[in-house]
Protein backbone atom coordinates (compact mmCIF):
# COMPACT_ATOMS: atom_id res chain seq x y z
CA UNK A 1 0.00 0.00 0.00
CA UNK A 2 2.97 2.30 0.97
CA UNK A 3 4.13 1.52 -2.60
CA UNK A 4 1.09 2.62 -4.52
CA UNK A 5 1.20 5.69 -2.36
CA UNK A 6 4.71 6.59 -3.11
CA UNK A 7 4.43 5.84 -7.04
CA UNK A 8 1.58 8.27 -7.53
CA UNK A 9 3.23 10.42 -5.58
CA UNK A 10 6.09 10.33 -8.01
CA UNK A 11 3.89 10.40 -11.13
CA UNK A 12 2.36 13.64 -9.90
CA UNK A 13 4.91 15.45 -9.67
CA UNK A 14 6.94 14.51 -12.99
CA UNK A 15 3.16 15.24 -14.78
CA UNK A 16 3.27 18.91 -13.07
CA UNK A 17 7.05 18.76 -14.39
CA UNK A 18 6.14 18.25 -18.15
CA UNK A 19 3.01 20.84 -18.04
CA UNK A 20 5.23 23.14 -16.61
CA UNK A 21 7.94 22.79 -19.24
CA UNK A 22 5.34 22.95 -22.21
CA UNK A 23 4.11 25.72 -20.88
CA UNK A 24 7.21 27.83 -20.59
CA UNK A 25 7.71 26.44 -24.18
CA UNK A 26 4.58 27.80 -25.37
CA UNK A 27 4.92 30.87 -23.86
CA UNK A 28 8.40 31.60 -25.12
CA UNK A 29 7.11 31.17 -28.81
CA UNK A 30 4.36 33.14 -28.28
CA UNK A 31 6.67 35.52 -26.57
CA UNK A 32 9.14 35.48 -29.88
CA UNK A 33 6.35 35.85 -33.01
CA UNK A 34 4.15 38.17 -34.18
CA UNK A 35 1.62 38.60 -36.75
CA UNK A 36 2.67 40.56 -39.88
CA UNK A 37 -0.06 41.93 -42.45
CA UNK A 38 1.14 42.12 -45.95
CA UNK A 39 -0.70 43.93 -48.60
CA UNK A 40 0.28 43.35 -52.04
CA UNK A 41 -0.27 45.52 -54.88
CA UNK A 42 0.28 46.37 -58.31
CA UNK A 43 3.57 48.71 -58.95
CA UNK A 44 1.98 51.02 -61.59
CA UNK A 45 -1.82 50.56 -60.85
CA UNK A 46 -1.49 51.23 -57.56
CA UNK A 47 -4.49 48.37 -57.14
CA UNK A 48 -4.55 45.59 -54.71
CA UNK A 49 -3.93 41.76 -56.40
CA UNK A 50 -6.16 39.58 -55.17
CA UNK A 51 -5.33 35.82 -54.91
CA UNK A 52 -1.81 36.43 -54.92
CA UNK A 53 0.18 33.91 -53.36
CA UNK A 54 2.54 34.65 -50.32
CA UNK A 55 4.95 31.86 -49.50
CA UNK A 56 6.77 32.00 -46.16
CA UNK A 57 10.13 31.46 -45.21
CA UNK A 58 8.86 27.57 -43.41
CA UNK A 59 7.21 26.68 -46.70
CA UNK A 60 3.54 27.58 -45.61
CA UNK A 61 1.40 29.23 -48.39
CA UNK A 62 -1.12 32.28 -47.96
CA UNK A 63 -4.03 33.66 -50.84
CA UNK A 64 -4.41 37.34 -50.21
CA UNK A 65 -8.25 38.40 -50.17
CA UNK A 66 -9.95 40.87 -52.06
CA UNK A 67 -8.36 43.87 -50.75
CA UNK A 68 -4.66 42.73 -51.66
CA UNK A 69 -4.01 41.64 -47.67
CA UNK A 70 -3.17 38.19 -45.99
CA UNK A 71 -1.93 38.27 -41.74
CA UNK A 72 0.82 35.74 -41.07
CA UNK A 73 2.63 34.53 -38.09
CA UNK A 74 6.22 35.42 -38.08
CA UNK A 75 9.08 35.06 -35.70
CA UNK A 76 9.69 38.33 -33.55
CA UNK A 77 13.33 37.83 -32.85
CA UNK A 78 14.89 37.89 -36.35
CA UNK A 79 14.14 38.80 -39.76
CA UNK A 80 12.45 36.80 -42.49
CA UNK A 81 11.95 36.40 -46.19
CA UNK A 82 8.48 35.85 -47.71
CA UNK A 83 7.84 35.32 -51.83
CA UNK A 84 5.01 36.46 -53.41
CA UNK A 85 3.87 35.44 -57.02
CA UNK A 86 0.95 36.38 -58.73
CA UNK A 87 -0.02 34.78 -62.88
CA UNK A 88 1.16 37.71 -65.27
CA UNK A 89 3.53 39.21 -62.19
CA UNK A 90 7.42 38.75 -61.38
CA UNK A 91 7.95 37.20 -58.36
CA UNK A 92 9.15 39.45 -55.58
CA UNK A 93 10.72 38.25 -52.27
CA UNK A 94 10.40 41.07 -49.17
CA UNK A 95 11.98 40.69 -45.70
CA UNK A 96 9.99 41.27 -42.71
CA UNK A 97 12.15 42.83 -40.12
CA UNK A 98 10.89 43.42 -36.39
CA UNK A 99 9.47 45.33 -35.17
CA UNK A 100 7.46 46.14 -38.22
CA UNK A 101 3.99 44.33 -38.04
CA UNK A 102 2.43 46.27 -41.41
CA UNK A 103 4.38 45.63 -45.22
CA UNK A 104 3.59 46.58 -48.77
CA UNK A 105 4.66 44.54 -51.46
CA UNK A 106 4.18 45.70 -55.05
CA UNK A 107 4.78 43.25 -57.95
CA UNK A 108 5.35 44.25 -61.54
CA UNK A 109 4.09 42.88 -65.03
CA UNK A 110 6.32 40.17 -66.34
CA UNK A 111 7.95 41.24 -69.69
CA UNK A 112 7.11 38.22 -71.38
CA UNK A 113 3.97 36.07 -71.16
CA UNK A 114 3.84 32.76 -72.45
CA UNK A 115 0.43 30.94 -72.99
CA UNK A 116 -1.21 28.96 -75.73
CA UNK A 117 -1.47 31.12 -79.22
CA UNK A 118 -3.85 33.43 -79.39
CA UNK A 119 -5.27 34.48 -83.11
CA UNK A 120 -7.44 37.81 -83.20
CA UNK A 121 -10.01 37.19 -86.39
CA UNK A 122 -11.55 40.59 -87.77
CA UNK A 123 -13.72 41.51 -90.59
CA UNK A 124 -12.24 42.73 -93.39
CA UNK A 125 -12.47 45.64 -94.57
CA UNK A 126 -12.91 47.12 -90.91
CA UNK A 127 -12.68 50.76 -90.21
CA UNK A 128 -8.73 50.24 -89.19
CA UNK A 129 -7.72 49.41 -92.70
CA UNK A 130 -8.56 53.01 -93.98
CA UNK A 131 -5.80 54.54 -95.37
CA UNK A 132 -4.90 58.25 -96.08
CA UNK A 133 -4.51 59.35 -99.61
CA UNK A 134 -5.22 55.33 -100.91
CA UNK A 135 -8.61 54.14 -99.21
CA UNK A 136 -11.72 54.92 -97.42
CA UNK A 137 -13.50 52.50 -95.01
CA UNK A 138 -16.92 52.46 -93.67
CA UNK A 139 -18.32 50.58 -90.87
CA UNK A 140 -21.53 48.86 -90.19
CA UNK A 141 -23.07 51.23 -87.90
CA UNK A 142 -21.90 54.58 -90.78
CA UNK A 143 -23.77 52.25 -93.58
CA UNK A 144 -27.03 52.23 -90.75
CA UNK A 145 -26.80 55.82 -90.43
CA UNK A 146 -26.58 56.54 -94.45
CA UNK A 147 -27.18 53.93 -96.82
CA UNK A 148 -30.70 52.98 -95.00
CA UNK A 149 -32.53 56.18 -96.45
CA UNK A 150 -34.04 57.04 -99.22
CA UNK A 151 -36.73 55.46 -101.17
CA UNK A 152 -34.58 52.11 -101.96
CA UNK A 153 -31.90 51.24 -98.59
CA UNK A 154 -28.51 50.98 -101.06
CA UNK A 155 -25.17 50.83 -99.79
CA UNK A 156 -24.74 53.20 -103.14
CA UNK A 157 -26.00 56.27 -100.95
CA UNK A 158 -23.26 55.87 -98.56
CA UNK A 159 -20.56 54.93 -100.37
CA UNK A 160 -21.84 58.49 -102.70
CA UNK A 161 -21.33 60.91 -99.33
CA UNK A 162 -17.27 59.75 -99.83
CA UNK A 163 -14.31 62.42 -100.71
CA UNK A 164 -13.21 61.98 -104.18
CA UNK A 165 -16.66 60.13 -105.53
CA UNK A 166 -19.01 62.00 -107.80
CA UNK A 167 -22.29 60.93 -109.60
CA UNK A 168 -25.07 62.00 -111.79
CA UNK A 169 -28.32 62.69 -110.06
CA UNK A 170 -30.47 60.88 -107.55
CA UNK A 171 -31.71 58.24 -109.80
CA UNK A 172 -27.87 56.72 -110.94
CA UNK A 173 -26.14 54.76 -108.21
CA UNK A 174 -23.21 54.28 -111.13
CA UNK A 175 -20.61 56.42 -108.61
CA UNK A 176 -17.25 58.39 -110.75
CA UNK A 177 -14.13 58.23 -108.89
CA UNK A 178 -11.92 61.17 -108.97
CA UNK A 179 -13.46 62.31 -112.13
CA UNK A 180 -13.42 58.39 -113.69
CA UNK A 181 -15.76 57.02 -115.74
CA UNK A 182 -18.15 54.62 -113.67
CA UNK A 183 -17.66 51.76 -115.69
CA UNK A 184 -13.79 52.14 -114.58
CA UNK A 185 -14.69 51.12 -110.86
CA UNK A 186 -14.92 47.35 -109.92
CA UNK A 187 -16.90 45.57 -107.00
CA UNK A 188 -15.76 42.86 -104.98
CA UNK A 189 -17.72 40.97 -102.61
CA UNK A 190 -15.34 38.99 -99.80
CA UNK A 191 -12.96 38.91 -102.48
CA UNK A 192 -14.68 38.12 -105.45
CA UNK A 193 -15.44 39.57 -108.55
CA UNK A 194 -19.27 41.01 -108.67
CA UNK A 195 -20.48 42.39 -112.66
CA UNK A 196 -22.89 44.86 -113.00
CA UNK A 197 -23.89 45.08 -109.40
CA UNK A 198 -26.94 46.89 -110.03
CA UNK A 199 -30.65 47.36 -110.17
CA UNK A 200 -32.58 49.28 -113.17
CA UNK A 201 -29.90 49.99 -115.38
CA UNK A 202 -27.72 51.48 -112.42
CA UNK A 203 -30.70 53.60 -110.81
CA UNK A 204 -30.07 51.39 -107.56
CA UNK A 205 -27.03 48.40 -106.54
CA UNK A 206 -27.67 44.95 -105.40
CA UNK A 207 -25.67 45.80 -101.99
CA UNK A 208 -29.04 45.91 -99.19
CA UNK A 209 -27.40 47.72 -96.16
CA UNK A 210 -28.69 44.71 -94.35
CA UNK A 211 -26.75 42.20 -96.08
CA UNK A 212 -23.66 44.16 -95.78
CA UNK A 213 -21.10 44.61 -92.73
CA UNK A 214 -18.46 46.80 -94.04
CA UNK A 215 -17.13 48.41 -97.07
CA UNK A 216 -13.91 49.98 -98.51
CA UNK A 217 -13.63 52.31 -101.59
CA UNK A 218 -9.70 52.20 -102.46
CA UNK A 219 -9.38 54.83 -104.80
CA UNK A 220 -5.26 54.82 -105.29
CA UNK A 221 -2.81 51.60 -104.47
CA UNK A 222 -4.39 48.36 -104.47
CA UNK A 223 -4.08 45.04 -104.67
CA UNK A 224 -2.48 43.41 -108.45
CA UNK A 225 -5.38 40.95 -108.16
CA UNK A 226 -7.64 42.98 -109.44
CA UNK A 227 -6.35 44.07 -112.52
CA UNK A 228 -9.61 45.18 -114.28
CA UNK A 229 -9.90 47.85 -111.96
CA UNK A 230 -8.83 51.26 -113.22
CA UNK A 231 -10.58 54.46 -111.20
CA UNK A 232 -11.51 53.02 -107.63
CA UNK A 233 -12.29 49.65 -106.05
CA UNK A 234 -15.32 49.34 -103.84
CA UNK A 235 -14.50 46.63 -101.60
CA UNK A 236 -17.29 44.95 -99.68
CA UNK A 237 -18.00 42.08 -96.53
CA UNK A 238 -21.05 40.31 -96.07
CA UNK A 239 -22.41 40.28 -92.62
CA UNK A 240 -21.93 37.50 -90.71
CA UNK A 241 -24.98 35.43 -88.91
CA UNK A 242 -24.64 34.72 -84.99
CA UNK A 243 -23.45 31.67 -83.98
CA UNK A 244 -25.37 32.00 -80.62
CA UNK A 245 -28.71 34.02 -80.93
CA UNK A 246 -31.72 33.63 -83.36
CA UNK A 247 -32.13 37.22 -84.82
CA UNK A 248 -34.99 38.31 -87.09
CA UNK A 249 -35.45 42.07 -88.38
CA UNK A 250 -38.68 42.86 -90.46
CA UNK A 251 -38.41 46.66 -92.31
CA UNK A 252 -41.14 47.93 -94.68
CA UNK A 253 -42.09 51.54 -95.70
CA UNK A 254 -43.97 53.21 -98.53
CA UNK A 255 -42.46 51.16 -101.23
CA UNK A 256 -40.61 48.35 -100.56
CA UNK A 257 -40.02 45.89 -97.55
CA UNK A 258 -36.92 43.93 -95.92
CA UNK A 259 -36.62 40.98 -93.78
CA UNK A 260 -33.50 39.58 -92.51
CA UNK A 261 -33.17 35.64 -90.26
CA UNK A 262 -29.92 34.68 -89.01
CA UNK A 263 -30.24 30.81 -87.29
CA UNK A 264 -27.02 29.41 -85.23
CA UNK A 265 -25.65 26.47 -86.61
CA UNK A 266 -24.72 24.33 -83.00
CA UNK A 267 -22.55 27.42 -82.12
CA UNK A 268 -19.91 26.82 -84.88
CA UNK A 269 -21.36 29.15 -87.31
CA UNK A 270 -24.59 30.36 -88.74
CA UNK A 271 -26.91 30.99 -91.60
CA UNK A 272 -28.68 33.93 -92.87
CA UNK A 273 -31.46 34.53 -94.90
CA UNK A 274 -32.05 38.23 -96.58
CA UNK A 275 -34.28 39.29 -99.02
CA UNK A 276 -36.25 42.76 -100.14
CA UNK A 277 -39.00 43.24 -102.73
CA UNK A 278 -40.65 46.81 -103.88
CA UNK A 279 -44.38 47.56 -104.06
CA UNK A 280 -44.89 50.54 -106.64
CA UNK A 281 -48.13 49.36 -108.24
CA UNK A 282 -50.35 51.22 -105.59
CA UNK A 283 -48.27 54.45 -106.50
CA UNK A 284 -48.68 53.66 -110.17
CA UNK A 285 -52.51 53.08 -109.90
CA UNK A 286 -53.02 56.10 -107.42
CA UNK A 287 -51.13 58.26 -110.53
CA UNK A 288 -53.33 56.79 -113.61
CA UNK A 289 -56.63 57.91 -111.13
CA UNK A 290 -54.46 61.13 -110.91
CA UNK A 291 -54.14 61.56 -114.66
CA UNK A 292 -57.83 61.63 -115.74
CA UNK A 293 -57.56 65.06 -114.20
CA UNK A 294 -54.05 66.30 -114.75
CA UNK A 295 -53.25 66.40 -118.69
CA UNK A 296 -49.42 66.49 -118.27
CA UNK A 297 -49.76 62.81 -116.29
CA UNK A 298 -51.80 60.99 -119.09
CA UNK A 299 -47.94 59.31 -120.08
CA UNK A 300 -48.13 57.53 -116.76
CA UNK A 301 -51.10 55.16 -118.10
CA UNK A 302 -48.32 53.65 -120.66
CA UNK A 303 -46.74 51.46 -117.87
CA UNK A 304 -48.39 48.12 -117.55
CA UNK A 305 -46.26 46.90 -115.33
CA UNK A 306 -45.01 48.64 -112.29
CA UNK A 307 -41.07 48.99 -111.63
CA UNK A 308 -40.26 45.91 -109.28
CA UNK A 309 -37.09 44.64 -107.83
CA UNK A 310 -36.98 41.08 -106.07
CA UNK A 311 -34.14 39.99 -104.21
CA UNK A 312 -32.38 37.43 -101.78
CA UNK A 313 -29.21 36.58 -100.28
CA UNK A 314 -27.60 34.03 -98.17
CA UNK A 315 -24.73 34.27 -96.16
CA UNK A 316 -23.29 31.16 -94.21
CA UNK A 317 -20.18 30.45 -92.24
CA UNK A 318 -19.29 27.32 -90.31
CA UNK A 319 -16.13 26.60 -88.26
CA UNK A 320 -15.38 22.48 -88.21
CA UNK A 321 -11.73 23.13 -86.29
CA UNK A 322 -10.36 26.41 -84.67
CA UNK A 323 -8.21 26.32 -87.93
CA UNK A 324 -10.89 25.81 -90.71
CA UNK A 325 -13.87 27.15 -91.34
CA UNK A 326 -16.18 27.49 -94.12
CA UNK A 327 -17.98 30.32 -95.51
CA UNK A 328 -20.62 30.72 -98.27
CA UNK A 329 -22.63 33.86 -100.08
CA UNK A 330 -25.19 33.67 -102.38
CA UNK A 331 -27.80 36.05 -104.34
CA UNK A 332 -30.07 36.38 -106.47
CA UNK A 333 -32.28 38.96 -108.08
CA UNK A 334 -34.13 40.70 -110.65
CA UNK A 335 -35.74 43.68 -111.79
CA UNK A 336 -37.81 45.38 -114.51
CA UNK A 337 -40.34 47.31 -115.63
CA UNK A 338 -43.49 47.27 -118.55
CA UNK A 339 -44.16 49.91 -120.61
CA UNK A 340 -47.15 49.85 -123.74
CA UNK A 341 -46.77 53.11 -125.55
CA UNK A 342 -49.84 54.02 -127.85
CA UNK A 343 -50.18 57.55 -128.86
CA UNK A 344 -53.36 57.54 -129.09
CA UNK A 345 -53.96 56.68 -125.97
CA UNK A 346 -51.33 58.73 -124.33
CA UNK A 347 -51.94 62.12 -125.78
CA UNK A 348 -49.24 62.46 -127.84
CA UNK A 349 -48.81 63.07 -131.16
CA UNK A 350 -50.94 61.02 -133.80
CA UNK A 351 -48.91 58.18 -135.13
CA UNK A 352 -49.52 54.41 -136.22
CA UNK A 353 -46.50 53.22 -134.12
CA UNK A 354 -47.19 51.05 -130.88
CA UNK A 355 -44.37 50.48 -128.42
CA UNK A 356 -44.35 47.58 -126.38
CA UNK A 357 -41.46 47.94 -123.84
CA UNK A 358 -41.16 44.94 -121.51
CA UNK A 359 -37.56 44.88 -119.71
CA UNK A 360 -36.18 42.18 -117.09
CA UNK A 361 -33.34 41.96 -115.58
CA UNK A 362 -31.83 38.66 -113.88
CA UNK A 363 -28.36 37.95 -111.92
CA UNK A 364 -27.53 36.13 -109.05
CA UNK A 365 -23.95 34.67 -107.79
CA UNK A 366 -22.05 32.08 -105.83
CA UNK A 367 -19.04 32.52 -103.45
CA UNK A 368 -17.06 30.50 -101.06
CA UNK A 369 -14.48 30.16 -99.00
CA UNK A 370 -12.39 27.65 -97.33
CA UNK A 371 -9.89 28.97 -94.60
CA UNK A 372 -7.28 27.05 -93.02
CA UNK A 373 -4.71 28.45 -90.41
CA UNK A 374 -1.92 26.12 -89.38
Amino acid sequence: MGVFKRSSLVLKYFSQKIVLVLFLVLRGLSLFARDAEITVIDLDLELPLEGAVIRSWDGAEYVCDSEGKVTITVPDDRPVVIQAAYPGYENARLSLAPPEVSFTLRLRLSGVMENRELVIEAAKPGVSESRTGRSVAISEREIAQSAEIGIIEDVMTAIKLLPGVGYTGMFNALPSIRGGDPGDMSASLDGFYVTNPYHWGGGFSIFDPKMIESAQLSHGVFSTRYGHTISGLLDLAAKKPSSEDTEFELGVNTSMATFSLSLPLSNKGGIMFMGRITYYDPVIWLAKGISTQVEAMRHVNSIRVAPYIRSGAITANYRFLDNLDLRLTGFWGMDGVGVTFNPDETGGPASNVRADFNYTNYQGFITSGLSWNP
